[in-house]
């Protein structure tokens, strides 16, 4: 799975997202430190590269993972 933490981002980026991934992702969002930030957590076999270029000035971080619970664990 992979998992992508940002900051804001414009409504456009959101199209992005949705046309590339089209389905086996999950968008979260909750405010932190920068404010409002959204982790997308997609379980798909599409390559991401394209998307993380396109999300690149709004990324905060990325990660590999089995789980979730893998990536939390991670990040501490």
């Amino acid at each position: 799975m992979r998992v992508i933490v940002m900051r804001d981002y414009p409504d456009h980026l959101g199209i992005t997202i949705d046309n590339l991934l089209t389905e086996e992702y999950v968008l979260t969002g909750f405010y932190g430190d920068t404010g409002l930030e959204w982790v997308l957590e997609y379980r798909g076999t599409k390559d991401t590269t394209l998307l993380e270029l396109a999300l690149s000035e709004y990324i905060l971080d990325t990660a590999t993972v089995g789980t979730v619970g893998e990536y939390i664990r991670k990040s501490i």
